[in-house]
């Protein structure tokens, strides 16, 4: 109870006002301290080098204290099904996209462990929790957009049916993604399999990338749905 005690205080005294107010309108509902997010990793490397386990252990009631967790975990020097079962336990105190993003692309060590970190992402994707399965989407669109799991990837976007807000936006941005390296594998997911808002929503990342030439934007949204 001293160490969460002692841990929050030191959270609290590194409240930075402006970020607070600009995190309450880009996260709204979350509970947050307003800490930003290098001053983060930076904790977290100092927890590595202490009792990190101990840290994990404390019941999260910020989104800072719940994204520190995260990176702990993404800089562990452990075997990969080590750090596996250290993301399955975070899994459900992830409650906004922020934490599920940020740390999500931590994860460097998934580029070392792709089929290994397939079946971790097969998992989430078939949760019923919102951010659990846009973890698996920010996974695949930050380390498996390769020709080797391309034909994985365009299964997941076709088979994945969720009215949920920010499942839907994680798939539009994979989308897009895909679209930047794969143009014209990834054309004919917009041949109206897509469900209206994700489509149209792709539609305005790709036509939003720098690295999209302006023909194959005006062309794109000639997709649009209406």
């Amino acid at each position: 109870m001293q160490f969460e005690e002692n841990l929050r205080q030191r959270l609290l005294s590194l409240k930075d006002e402006a970020y607070y107010d600009f995190t309450a309108n880009l996260v709204p509902g979350s509970t947050h301290i307003g800490i930003r997010i290098p001053v983060l990793r930076k904790l977290a490397k100092e927890f590595l080098k202490e009792d990190y386990e101990k840290y994990l252990a404390v019941k999260s009631l910020y989104s800072e204290e719940k994204m520190i967790k995260g990176f702990i975990i993404a800089g562990l020097k452990k075997e990969f099904s080590i750090i596996l079962r250290y993301l399955e336990a975070i899994l459900p105190e992830i409650d906004n996209w922020s934490i599920c993003d940020s740390v999500a692309s931590s994860l460097k060590i998934f580029k070392k462990h792709l089929q290994e970190g397939k079946s971790f992402i097969d998992s989430c994707l078939k949760s019923e929790s919102t951010y659990t399965i846009r973890f698996g989407l920010i996974l695949l669109l930050c380390y498996y957009i390769n020709d080797d799991y391309l034909d994985y990837i365009f299964n997941v976007i076709e088979t994945i049916k969720s009215e949920e807000y920010y499942v839907r936006m994680a798939l539009a941005w994979l989308i897009s993604v895909l679209y930047v390296k794969y143009p014209e594998e990834t054309l004919r997911l917009f041949d109206g399999r897509l469900d209206k808002f994700t489509h149209n929503k792709a539609i305005s990342k790709i036509c939003d990338s720098m690295q999209v030439p302006k023909e194959k934007k005006d062309y794109l949204r000639s997709f649009r749905r209406k």
